[in-house]
């Protein structure tokens, strides 16, 4: 990054240009399938500004004309580039109504089955933990399940396998599950909590893009969930198809409750708006 830390100091034009902020939104659709939209510019500026002074350098521009110069095509600075776009903040037990649909209507019919989940687009791993918390309680940590999460972006895979989140992460995880599967931070590392071994035991992580083969599979569940939004809808049938192909028969495929699968899945898959089954 040297060439651009020298060529920011001679330009210190700070806002990003609506010419840039097209490039920007035409390499993350290229690059993740994220359809930033027209009115974005905020938060684009915002997140490229917090990975300028990562980097110390100070001029958004000339950041977007280093990346756009062929000989950084297949620099690793890409890499963060997408990552400071596409991560999004989560927390443990996010629309817990569904998993209240797993533990009564899904995990019933696996208890003596092999029982493989996906959390795609996982982010930090709040949803992967929370999934496995809930397995272990229902089945066992002995039975014959895992948990794999799977996101874009190499740094939020990198905290999810470590499990180590702010307590403010786990706030709305159910005091018992606290006890079993989350160790207190002390000391030093107060007001922090960490998973416990036995359950990470039972996940994997990995980087993917969810609109390509995930392997391996098919899974039983796939919970796909707050990262519709960020697609248009040709995209969002894209990857709704591709996520369905992971399936299993029988299969479910969760999205979030401010998602709508009704356009994009036959009726008689649908068991609610946000809930579909592979039949």
């Amino acid at each position: 990054m040297k060439n651009l830390n020298t060529t920011e100091r001679t330009n210190n034009q700070e806002t990003l240009t609506d010419s840039n902020y097209q490039k920007v939104r035409e390499w993350l659709r290229e690059k993740s399938g994220v359809e930033l939209g027209d009115k974005r510019h905020v938060l684009v500026q915002s997140r490229l500004n917090r990975r300028l002074k990562e980097i110390s350098a100070k001029n958004i521009n000339v950041y977007i004309d280093w990346l756009s110069n062929p000989e950084n095509e297949k620099n690793p600075e890409w890499e963060n580039f997408i990552d400071v776009l596409t991560t999004h903040e989560t927390y443990f037990y996010r629309e817990a109504q569904h998993f209240d649909f797993l533990r009564q209507m899904i995990v019933p019919e696996y208890r003596k089955k092999n029982f493989r989940v996906l959390s795609a687009a996982c982010s930090s791993g709040e949803e992967v933990y929370t999934l496995a918390f809930e397995l272990a309680e229902s089945l066992g940590l002995n039975s014959n399940w895992t948990v794999k999460g799977v996101d874009i972006s190499n740094d939020v895979i990198k905290t999810a396998k470590l499990g180590y989140y702010n307590e403010s992460r786990a706030r709305m995880v159910p005091e018992n599950i606290r006890k079993k599967y989350l160790l207190k931070g002390v000391g030093e590392h107060q007001g922090f909590c960490k998973v416990k071994k036995n359950i990470q035991e039972k996940i994997t992580f990995g980087t993917a893009n969810i609109l390509k083969p995930i392997k391996p599979s098919p899974f039983q569940l796939i919970f796909c969930r707050n990262i519709l939004i960020y697609f248009d809808n040709e995209t969002k049938r894209q990857l709704i198809k591709n996520l369905f192909n992971h399936l299993s028969e029988g299969g479910y495929l969760i999205v979030s409750q401010t998602e709508q699968l009704r356009d994009y899945v036959s009726a008689n898959m649908l068991v609610s708006s946000s809930i579909a089954r592979k039949c």
